[in-house]
């Protein structure tokens, strides 16, 4: 290892010491009336999702399928939590806030050391390598990425990605490709699917610097290199494919923009997407969450318009940066039309997380320029150059400082926390799941830090079934709708229902197995019709729904449901319409079934109910239909009395099989194909990469041109 790979393993443990010694501290506060946005969903999101899966995974189980949030949906198959990405293995041996203390310093650590090999690889000697690794690691961007996992995980990646790029365009070879792929794999793992759009507009610019690089090994290897690319980017594909294919899965059947879905889902926030303020926080503070420093963003453009050896390599990804940096200010420019024009790019809800490109391209390109500036001066005054260097180290300084003076603290430990004393008063009378039956609770759609011990049905994961939107809005609203609608923004829905001021629709309640209902404001319709079991503040608080469906229950009748699931939802609280005896089913062309001559005999028994398997023993004078008021979704398959059955969709948004008359056993397993293909695609992705590696191991020796 010579001096500079030395000196960028330092770098990096540097950064992350910074982070740790600055902007940790031992315990994990409480929450501020007003936290930012990012934080908030740290505690009630990030955090919970890893507890989860650890606990599933240590039990044995590998966690597909999420039943505590709103009628239940995928969870291995919504990215962010990174069930796959191997780092996270870290959270089976550590509590989750120590385990994520560690792996954002290893995270910090990784971009940084990525960032600076690639200012290395394109020119720079060891302290232009420092100002990349210090620029892009100790940046805004990454720093407050820390409470977004997912981000920090996948921007983490984008330089090694990009670096991978580089040097296999350089000298094409079997481990090159072998190590971009690892690299492109891990940051798909990583849980940022947008990311990838951001690394392939960066890896873009940077190729096509490459290949028209004049002199360059790239143009003389131009076939081999793009043959290596693609071949890496196939093999990073097969290996992240267990996650990627069910990701692909949910995407038309859930709330969530995705791609090139639903332009009303941009969210187009001005204090983040503004120009002028963006700019004016830049001089304000010296830092901002694309352009690390003053320093950097002038020390950048030297590298495009000074002489080196990587001059056009460095003016390409330049050029994308700036290009991100013009998508993230969205309706302010007219890049963000054209690209949304793509298929490749569509919409993004938040356009300013594009600044990751502009952060990186920025940094590598200001230690490059650096380099190739000391190199020019100190042809004519080693003084000048000597100023020149103390200039870009007090710049950095700044920057650091900047960053520091202004970032929440990160807590390494857990702590103590208060209890919440309205989720206490609720615990006091909702018995534990899963027999306590689901809860609405007014107007609040976050899952309390402490586990609540109960299902909040209007709490949703952001990619949870399309379906549990459309009947909660149509709760709360009329309108089976996916969106919330407010005063500042069209967003995606996920879940902040608000009880109706008339109770026309409360059989809804009724259908969704609702049996509590928490309110501090209750509608009159609710004080009227449900007993209140306790208080809060001196007000009624928990009221009882006494008509709640169980979870699963039988009828003897099914009508088929239209395609519209607006006019499903009036029909199924149509006063003409009894949910206990028939069910609206999509798949069936007419009515079926005969009301039961004895309706006491008709009987659902939930006897397992396991997240990923459900086993419910029926019983019925006539045959029927068991409907179960989970939600439905691509993956789950069902057996009667051990034949396999077809699982309809019922009532617009539950699941239900027909059984025949007298004793039977109905099992409902979850098994996505994606997941089962995807596991066969990434033995076959392994296997590509160990050939490859054995390929450079045991093949011909072959000259290599860096």
């Amino acid at each position: 290892m010579d001096r500079s790979w030395a000196v960028l393993v330092a770098v990096a443990m540097l950064v992350s010491g910074l982070w740790l010694g600055l902007l940790t501290k031992p315990a994990l506060p409480g929450l501020d009336a007003n936290p930012p946005h990012a934080i908030v969903d740290f505690w009630h999101y990030y955090r919970p999702n890893v507890d989860l899966a650890a606990a599933r995974i240590k039990g044995g189980d590998l966690p597909l399928w999420d039943d505590r949030q709103g009628l239940g949906g995928p969870f291995l198959a919504t990215l962010q939590a990174g069930v796959l990405y191997p780092p996270n293995a870290l959270t089976l041996l550590l509590p989750s806030q120590e385990s994520y203390t560690v792996l954002m310093a290893l995270h910090l650590a990784l971009g940084a050391f990525f960032a600076g090999a690639l200012a290395r690889a394109l020119g720079a000697g060891w302290r232009g390598a420092i100002v990349a690794a210090i620029g892009f690691g100790f940046s805004p961007y990454m720093l407050f990425s820390v409470w977004t996992p997912p981000i920090l995980y996948a921007a983490a990646w984008l330089p090694g990605v990009l670096l991978g790029v580089d040097r296999l365009l350089a000298a094409p070879s079997a481990p090159r490709v072998a190590a971009l792929a690892v690299a492109a794999g891990m940051q798909a793992l990583a849980g940022w699917p947008y990311l990838l759009l951001l690394t392939t507009l960066g890896a873009g610019a940077l190729a096509i610097g490459a290949l028209l690089e004049p002199g360059g090994n790239a143009r003389a290897n131009a076939a081999r290199g793009v043959t290596g690319l693609a071949l890496a980017a196939g093999l990073a594909f097969l290996l992240a494919a267990p996650q990627l294919l069910p990701t692909f899965e949910i995407v038309g059947e859930t709330p969530r923009a995705f791609g090139t879905l639903d332009s009303e889902q941009a969210i187009f926030i001005d204090v983040l997407h503004e120009p002028r303020g963006f700019f004016g926080r830049l001089f304000e503070r010296g830092v901002s969450d694309g352009i690390p420093g003053i320093a950097v963003l002038v020390l950048a453009p030297l590298a495009a318009i000074l002489r080196g050896p990587g001059r056009l390599r460095a003016s390409a990804l330049l050029f994308a940066g700036v290009l991100a940096l013009l998508i993230s200010f969205a309706d302010h420019t007219p890049v963000y039309g054209w690209m949304r024009s793509l298929p490749l790019f569509g919409d993004f809800r938040f356009p300013m997380r594009y600044r990751l490109l502009s952060t990186l391209t920025l940094a590598v390109c200001a230690g490059v320029g650096l380099e190739q500036a000391l190199r020019a001066v100190e042809v004519r005054s080693r003084t000048g150059a000597f100023a020149l260097l103390a200039i870009a180290v007090v710049g950095i300084g700044v920057q650091v400082e900047a960053v520091r003076s202004r970032q929440a603290p990160f807590a390494r430990s857990r702590g103590r926390i208060a209890p919440d004393l309205a989720v206490t008063a609720v615990q006091s009378v909702v018995p534990p799941r899963p027999q306590g039956g689901r809860v609405l609770w007014d107007d609040r759609a976050r899952r309390e830090e402490e586990a609540v011990g109960f299902d909040v049905i209007n709490y949703l994961e952001p990619l949870s079934p399309a379906s549990t939107a459309r009947v909660l809005t149509y709760l709360e609203r009329g309108e089976a709708s996916t969106l919330e609608r407010n005063e500042r923004a069209i967003l995606p829905y996920f879940g902040h229902a608000k009880l109706p001021e008339d109770g026309s629709r409360r059989r809804i309640l009724d259908v969704l197995g609702i049996r509590f209902v928490v309110s501090s404001s209750p509608p009159e319709w609710v004080v009227k019709q449900y007993p209140a079991r306790t208080s809060f503040r001196g007000r009624p608080f928990v009221f009882e729904n006494p008509d709640a469906l169980p979870r699963t229950w039988r009828v003897a009748r099914a009508e088929p449901a239209s395609d519209d699931p607006q006019a499903t939802f009036e029909r199924l609280v149509s006063p003409a319409f009894d949910p206990r005896s028939e069910v609206l089913l999509e798949g069936i062309d007419s009515a079926q079934g005969e009301p039961s001559p004895d309706p006491s005999r008709d009987r659902a028994e939930l006897v397992v109910s396991d997240p990923e398997r459900l086993v419910i023993r029926s019983e019925g004078a006539t045959p029927g239909w068991v409907v179960v008021s989970d939600a439905w979704f691509p993956g789950w398959e069902a057996r009667v009395d051990e034949a396999p059955t077809v699982v309809l969709r019922a009532n617009g948004f539950g699941r239900a099989v027909a059984v025949p008359a007298g004793s039977s056993e109905v099992e409902f397993v979850y098994r996505p194909a994606g997941f089962r293909t995807g596991m066969f695609l990434a033995s076959i992705g392994g296997i590509g990469v160990a050939a490859c590696l054995l390929a450079a191991r045991f093949g011909p020796r072959t000259e290599r041109r860096d």
